[in-house]
């Protein structure tokens, strides 16, 4: 059934280099963002709560 829909003509809409960076960097962000609360339940688990405080993203 799809074929049968209509699809817009002409070119396909690019994303901009810009574009694919800024996707790249969230995509980097939010895993190191994960990364500190990962080890943290792994730690748990292990039985070895850490004593540190939690990290906080400096805002760059």
């Amino acid at each position: 059934m799809n074929a049968l829909v209509a699809k817009p003509s002409g070119p396909k809409t690019r994303r901009s280099e810009a574009d694919k960076e800024n996707e790249r960097l969230r995509a980097r962000a939010e895993k190191a963002e994960r990364e500190p609360a990962k080890t943290k339940a792994a730690l748990e688990i292990m039985g070895k709560v850490p004593d540190v405080p939690a990290v906080t993203p400096c805002g760059r």
